[in-house]
């Protein structure tokens, strides 16, 4: 019996520290082809809500994917949230998110793309990511 707990913790640490490198190669050809991971965070009606490291030309399918998906209360669009300056240092509330989303004029430093999920064409878009953008899926009853 202990010969099989140790053969497993064995094959759980191969397989922790293959990923590991597979990340870490993906990072280094990213490097190398001259894209850079950008911290991107993703919250509102998704699965995995997070700060994530991606490649600065993800699509938006691409992004919905790397964080599980919509769920079934999400929205039909989503925002990409941009500052051009003065990027806050707190995280945002949800509630400043949905008003950015749908307030008209945005401030002058934030620009807001909004992301049809319904359309393969829009989400098969590249993004143009940098540091510190918010994805924001809000849920349909959030107007």
């Amino acid at each position: 019996m202990h010969s099989l707990t140790s053969s497993k913790a064995g094959l759980l640490t191969a397989l922790v520290f293959a990923s590991s490198l597979s990340v870490e190669a993906q990072a280094l050809h990213l490097a190398s082809s001259g894209s850079y991971l950008q911290p991107i965070t993703v919250i509102g009606e998704v699965n995995k809500p997070g700060t994530y490291s991606v490649d600065a030309s993800q699509t938006a399918g691409q992004l919905l994917a790397i964080v599980g998906g919509v769920t079934a209360d999400a929205g039909p669009t989503a925002f990409l949230v941009h500052f051009a300056s003065d990027a806050p240092l707190t995280p945002l509330s949800r509630l400043t998110l949905v008003q950015l989303a749908f307030a008209r004029p945005t401030p002058s430093n934030i620009t807001v793309t909004r992301i049809s999920l319904a359309e393969t064409r829009t989400r098969n878009l590249h993004l143009s990511l940098d540091s510190q953008d918010i994805l924001f899926v809000p849920s349909a009853s959030e107007r």
